[in-house]
């Protein structure tokens, strides 16, 4: 009786040989991995219009402060201990190897909600999440969210890699949940490092040049 066969050979005169790889079925499912590993928001190209705005117009956006602190939860040593209201916990533990850092910290709870904002700084990025503790759902964001006057539409731009695109998520909070729309794609040839959130699908930013834009979503 044959020993089990290694992966990928089958038994032919008396030794294992190659089998064919079966090209087709592997470029199938390295499509459906390379589908779940895209959050479902990235997916969702949102259209957008782009006009030149002005200082003046940035400016008068409402800013609401929107963070509020929840005693309940404190940073622990190399852990964060996000409680949820079923009496579990959604805990982030920090990475901190020669390759590789992670360290989270809790920013506080969206106001009016039982969400909370989590930041992630990385060797050479920050990423945020949103947490809710009434589900344990976390929700992945660009960047630093800016909210519109009535706290539910919010927006984040990211700073992105080297190999990456500068994209705006748009989201929403309605009933305690989270929802993601989609994102609006790069503009060319422009960099957005600031955002304005003037509520009804309309976002004002400021780019790199210091040139001033509107951005209404469609």
């Amino acid at each position: 009786m044959h020993a089990l066969a290694p992966p990928n050979k089958r038994y032919y005169l008396g030794r294992w040989t190659p089998q064919p790889l079966n090209i087709m079925k592997l470029l199938h499912i390295l499509a459906i991995c390379l589908v779940l590993s895209v959050p479902a928001w990235a997916q969702k190209k949102l259209s957008c219009q782009f006009s030149v705005s002005t200082k003046k117009q940035f400016d008068s956006v409402v800013r609401p402060p929107y963070l509020v602190l929840n005693p309940q939860i404190k940073k622990q040593p190399g852990r964060l201990i996000i409680p949820l209201t079923n009496q579990t916990y959604k805990v982030f533990t920090d990475i901190n190897v020669d390759t590789d850092m992670g360290e989270f910290s809790y920013l506080g709870d969206i106001r009016g909600t039982k969400i909370s904002l989590i930041r992630k700084v990385e060797l050479h990025n920050e990423r945020y999440y949103l947490v809710n503790q009434a589900t344990g759902m976390v929700d992945s964001l660009t960047g630093v969210p800016v909210f519109a006057a009535n706290l539910q539409e919010f927006a984040c731009v990211n700073n992105p890699d080297t190999w990456e695109d500068q994209q705006i998520l748009v989201g929403l909070i309605k009933d305690n949940q989270v929802v993601i729309k989609g994102y609006i794609p790069p503009k060319p040839k422009t960099f957005f490092y600031s955002l304005a959130h003037a509520g009804k699908n309309t976002l004002f930013a400021k780019d790199d040049d210091g040139k001033y834009w509107k951005l209404v979503i469609e």
